[in-house]
């Protein structure tokens, strides 16, 4: 049965990347592979622990150049090996964002959405 509640942009597929920042040591925690208003999917190189909490700041490049960003509270909710040696995949649920990072997040939506 599905529980999403939003539908996943595949960021590759629309000519987008995107990573996540962890705001408090600066670190890096990964790529984002696809992205909903509720949350989104990360390959990463940590083995981050379920239920971690994170700030972070995303940062995207469209295909063209054009860049959107947004700050948010991430909580993981699942995690998994990749087939990659040393790399993971995350699931991590949206848990506070501002109306400005609210705004992004729909704007980097609605530009993903609109690119083929």
């Amino acid at each position: 049965m599905e529980k999403r509640q939003h539908t996943r942009i595949a960021l590759d597929a629309r000519g987008w990347r995107a990573e996540l920042i962890d705001q408090v040591s600066g670190d890096r925690l990964g790529e984002v592979v696809n992205l909903s208003p509720g949350g989104l999917m990360l390959l990463t190189p940590q083995a981050v622990d379920i239920e971690n909490l994170y700030q972070v700041v995303c940062r995207a490049i469209g295909p063209d150049g054009q860049s959107e960003r947004f700050t948010a509270g991430l909580m993981v909710l699942w995690r998994s090996d990749s087939n990659q040696p040393d790399a993971y995949w995350a699931g991590l649920q949206i848990i506070d964002i501002d109306a400005p990072s609210q705004a992004g997040l729909l704007a980097l939506s609605e530009a993903m959405a609109s690119a083929q």
